[in-house]
């Protein structure tokens, strides 16, 4: 499953790099908004650390412990591999278990920086466009006035219209890239999902063969349990998505029109009913992404 999602995203590499791009450029990066992006910002690489961590304490632990056990233990029967025994060849004896140990290691560590790096790549990009939402919330609420500082509010169409315009093709790019993300990554998502579960599945399997007193029952239920963060983080990134989108209606209810020309009454209509279709992400466009689905 990890070279299926890798894969995929490697054919999905012109996309995602068109994707980035647009992002990276107006309207998505203002002068006015610096410090929104700025906290997502921080976020995401609070976010990247906490994933690396997790990724060390499941991966290097487990592989420092293999290299332990052969370093300190001169019974070759005592010798263990860190993800798995190997049937095919006799590894009770050098060179064998070293080359093993090594590949092995390898394997699972691309494996698992794969799985990171592409976490870290669609959670960042949902948590972008989750702020994005965040900041035509504001500039719904500051759309009758002049600054954020003057609560002056100005009802003539000149001023409004201006404002309204500039709202809607905001509104229009950001509906315009969720579209494309959901293009893009729901069928690597889809995959990272069957490839966490059956993980899960492999590990409690293990761990249900083991004694309840032995240390590697507890050590292989505790990579479950790191290797779920993935999905944890992605589902968390999706059901914020969708919980900012659809506070955009809330924020329309909120804003004060009486009093304001009646062309932009008609537009606030027109922006409550856009706002009444909140992002659906769905992986492989069968599983909703959001914490519901991981709890499932």
């Amino acid at each position: 499953m990890v070279l299926c999602t890798v894969l995929i995203t490697f054919y999905n590499r012109v996309p995602i790099g068109s994707l980035l791009s647009q992002l990276s450029q107006k309207p998505f990066i203002s002068e006015c908004h610096k410090e929104r992006i700025a906290t997502w910002e921080r976020f995401k690489n609070i976010q990247a650390l906490v994933l690396v961590f997790a990724m060390i304490l499941a991966v290097i632990g487990q592989i420092l412990f293999s290299l332990l056990l052969r370093l300190t233990k001169a019974d070759p029967n005592d010798w263990k591999l860190g993800y798995g025994r190997i049937t095919i060849m006799n590894i009770t004896y050098s060179p064998n278990f070293e080359c093993f140990y090594i590949y092995q290691s390898i394997s699972v560590m691309y494996g698992m920086v794969s799985y990171v790096v592409i976490t870290i790549l669609i959670t960042g990009v949902f948590d972008y466009i989750a702020t994005q939402f965040k900041i035509l919330q504001i500039d719904l609420s500051n759309m009758l006035y002049k600054s954020n500082s003057v609560k002056e509010k100005i009802t003539t169409w000149d001023f409004v219209h201006k404002q309204v315009k500039e709202f809607v093709t905001y509104h229009v790019h950001v509906s315009k890239v969720v579209d494309q993300v959901i293009e893009v990554f729901s069928e690597v998502i889809f995959c990272m999902f069957i490839g966490i579960v059956t993980v899960i599945c492999v590990n409690v399997y293990r761990a249900s063969r083991l004694p309840m007193q032995d240390v590697n029952a507890f050590r292989i239920l505790l990579e479950a349990v790191i290797g779920s963060f993935c999905t944890v983080l992605i589902c968390n990134a999706g059901e914020n998505l969708t919980h900012e989108s659809e506070r955009m209606l809330d924020f329309a209810y909120d804003v004060d029109f009486v009093g304001t020309d009646l062309r932009f009454q008609k537009s606030l209509v027109i922006i409550m009913r856009k706002s009444q279709e909140p992002v659906r992400l769905k992986a492989g466009k069968l599983i909703d992404i959001s914490l519901v689905t991981f709890a499932w």
